[in-house]
Parts: C-alpha cells; structure tokens; sequence
C-alpha cells in the first residue's frame, strides 16, 4: 500500500507541473484565470471543506456524544455553502476581485484591508494543521507510514503541487481527489449497510438522538455551534477565491449549491458510520471510527481505494488551505507596499507566502492543540470580526466607512478574544450569570460591534464644507 500511496502522490505532483505552463500571471496562479467551468468549480469548493474535519474528526465526535456533535462538522459548512450561493456568490463575483480583503480595502480603506487579511490568513493556520495531523495519524494508525515521515510527507506534498501550479493545479488535482474521496466513501458506507441493514442503522440514529440538547440555554448553545460553521465560514478565503475564480457569476452560483448539496449529502456518511458503530461496534470507542471501521469491513481491493480517498480528501484540503492565506499576505500586507512589482517579482512573493503559510501550519502541527479545538477555532476568527462588514460592504455600501468598517472589524475580533483570554464563554462572563439565557461570545461579540455601523459619519473638512 506503501508503494501505491506513493505512486498517487507522484501522479498528483506530475499533472501540477503538466498545468503549471498554464501559469503566466497572478491572476492565473491565485484565480485560474477565472475560467472555471461548473464541474471544476463545484468540485474543488466540495473538496476545499470535507477534508478530516468531516471525514474523521467528526464521526469520532458523534460516536462519542451522538447527533448533535454534527453541528459544527458537517452541518455547518454544508449550509455555509448554500448561503454562499444566496447571498455572496452574484455580487461578489460581479467584482472582479481576488480577494476578500481587497473588498474590505474598497469599503473600509487601507487599515480595513490590512486587519481583515491578518484575521482571515490567521484563522487558516490551525486549520492547515489539523489536516497534517490527522492524515499523518492515519496512515501511522493504517501501517502505512509511522507517524512523523507521514506528518513531513503530507506537508511536502499539499505544499509541492500548490506552489508549483497555484488554483490550476489545486483545482485540477481536486478534480481526481473528489472523484477517489466519494468512491472510497460510498464503498465503506454501502459495506456497513449491508452489514448492520437499514433498521439497525435508523435505531442507532435515533438511540444516539438522546445527544440533542434539551431547554433553551443547551438549544442556543448547539445553534451557535451551527452558526460557527454556517456563517464564520461565509467570509472565507477559500470559498470566496473560488468563486472569484468562476467563469461567471451563473456558475459562481450555482457551484455555491452544488457543492453545499453534495456536502450536506456525502457528510451525512462519516456521521452515520460514527452512529452505527458506538451503537454496534463498541469496541471501536477510543480509535477513529472511520478508519477502523474501513479496517474491519473492507478487502485488500476496497481498502485501498478507501486510503486514496481519505487521502486525497485532506489533500485537497490543505492545497486550498495553503493557497488562501498565502494570497492575503501577498496580496493584501506585503504586496501593498509596491503596487507595480512585475510578474515574476509578484510570481514569487506568492510561492514565498505559500512556503511560510506551510512552514507557520506545520509549527503547529507539531505544538498545536487537540485537533477538534484547532478546527473550532479557525471558524470563529472571521465570523466575530468579519461576516457583518461583509454583508455591510455588499449590500449597504452607503453606510460603509473606514470609521465604521474598522471599529466592527478591530472590535468583534477584540470583543472575543478578551472573552478568550478570561475564559468566559457568554458575553459579559460572569455577569451573565443573572441572565435566564446567556449569550455565547461568538454570537454577541459580532453583534456588539455591528453597532459601529450605527455611528454617525465623520464631518467632512471644513475645506471640503466650504467647497
């Protein structure tokens, strides 16, 4: 399996180069020249979120705490993709931009840009990390690699073929990845069917059921997990460069609800195989679910491919993964200092955000936290600072100012991570506590800054006046 894992990779790196002489300028490396059709567009949104998170780290969370662990994986980022669909993908594509901070520089001026390039490439880090690690536990867990030349071998390879092609190639090996991802995945989920049958896996849904919360407080508090993944997504990098990416605005569209379908679909598997085996195979608790479920169910043939797909899905992760903070930084920081640097300068100032954007994620690969707490926190950052200056700087441009963009931005962000820091999970911490219903930080902390857009706006000069 070694030797066939290795060979993948090999394949992967090789049609990078092949599409690389398609790379002639930034707006091919970072946007594929925005000539994405339907099929590539929907399938590298799809490929850009089900990486581990869904496929591995949210099985374990439902066969441990049952359904309602869903929320955050794949519920979430499923629902976040068909509101993209709604409510971003036309406007936002209409732009012509390449990439989110550049609308935030439009609206809210050069600090407005800056900070929301920090807060959205700083968000991604964890994330990146998440998929190294657990990929590289799962090939050590499926004796294919021990655990640290798979951590190192994950890395090189996610990092090879981004900075070689950029979106083309990111795009183009998502293309083969998703195709693996879902055959894998349908095989494992058709295997466990035939096992257990359609009445045991409905019992096992609704016996783990008892997980979804009850009273009011544990209802909001499983709706903010919801929200998390629905709407601090909805700012994102990584989604919203591949709907600039799109051939039009019809297909930015409908990518958005093609991808969120097929997500919301394909993830259902993952929590349905985590359900089905705290139910029926308990001596499965404490392992990952999926993968010793594949071990258990599946032949030389079908696990193989099995170990391809999973591959493949965390792969198509950390390309796109990579590849968004990487545009920011050089985009919107570094590339700011000098508008007029040539193609091959602005080529390489690129490549050389790609490699520190892989080099920062694998410190933390290697010193991080748990890998739930990782994925958690890469969606809170851009939906507490971010989600409601988008929506202001897309459909109320009028009341978009660098005062009122800035104060939301710097104060959202501020709001939560003070919160953070003290330990409080509801807004205003121990105050709270009066409260019948408290609010948790990751909602109000947006909504308290929102309020900036309800300031007056800054008097013009007196020069200005008298002109």
């Amino acid at each position: 399996m070694t030797l066939v894992l290795l060979i993948y990779l090999a394949a992967l790196l090789a049609l990078s180069v092949r599409v690389s002489s398609q790379v002639t300028d930034v707006n091919d490396y970072l946007l594929a020249g925005r000539r994405l059709g339907l099929a590539l567009s929907w399938a590298t949104l799809f490929s850009t979120w089900f990486g581990a998170g869904t496929l591995l780290t949210a099985a374990d969370e439902v066969a441990k705490s049952g359904v309602a662990a869903a929320a955050l994986e794949p519920l979430g980022p499923g629902v976040c993709l068909l509101l993209a669909g709604f409510l971003v993908a036309r406007p936002l594509r209409r732009l012509e931009l390449t990439t989110i901070a550049d609308l935030f520089g439009m609206r809210y001026g050069r600090l407005g840009e800056a900070s929301s390039a920090l807060i959205l490439a700083s968000s991604y880090f964890g994330w990146i990390a998440v998929q190294f690690v657990s990929l590289a536990k799962t090939l050590d867990r499926l004796a294919v690699l021990s655990y640290q030349p798979a951590l190192w071998l994950t890395a090189g390879v996610g990092t090879a073929y981004t900075l070689i092609g950029g979106m083309w190639s990111v795009t183009l090996t998502d293309a083969v990845q998703v195709t693996l991802l879902l055959s894998g995945l349908s095989v494992l989920g058709l295997r466990i069917h035939r096992q257990h049958g359609t009445s045991a896996i409905v019992r096992a849904t609704l016996t783990r059921a008892a997980g979804i919360p009850r009273g009011a407080q544990p209802w909001i508090d499983w709706t903010t997990a919801v929200l998390i993944g629905a709407l601090g997504n909805l700012p994102g990098q990584d989604l919203l460069q591949r709907v600039f990416a799109a051939r039009s605005e019809q297909v930015a569209q409908r990518a958005c609800w093609l991808a969120g379908a097929a997500y919301l679909f394909f993830g259902a598997l993952p929590v349905l195989i985590g359900l089905t085996a705290a139910q029926h195979s308990p001596e499965l608790q404490g392992q990952s679910v999926v993968v010793a479920s594949a071990q258990q169910l599946l032949g030389p043939i079908s696990g193989m491919l099995f170990i391809l797909g999973l591959v493949s899905a965390v792969l198509s992760t950390i390309d796109s993964a990579i590849l968004s903070p990487s545009a920011l930084l050089a985009q919107n920081i570094f590339g700011r200092v000098d508008r007029q640097l040539d193609t091959r300068r602005a080529m390489r100032a690129n490549r050389l955000a790609v490699v520190a954007v892989a080099a920062i994620s694998m410190l933390m690969a290697l010193y991080g936290e748990s890998a739930y707490t990782l994925l958690e926190q890469a969606y809170v950052l851009p939906l507490v600072g971010l989600l409601v200056p988008l929506l202001i700087a897309t459909y109320w441009p009028q009341a978009a100012s660098p005062r009122r963009g800035v104060l939301a931005i710097i104060g959202g962000t501020s709001i939560w991570l003070t919160h953070e820091l003290l330990g409080w999970r509801y807004l205003l911490g121990p105050l709270s506590q009066r409260w019948r219903v408290k609010m948790p930080t990751a909602i109000g902390a947006p909504l308290v800054a929102s309020l900036s857009f309800l300031l007056p706006r800054a008097r013009p000069a007196l020069a200005d006046e008298q002109r």
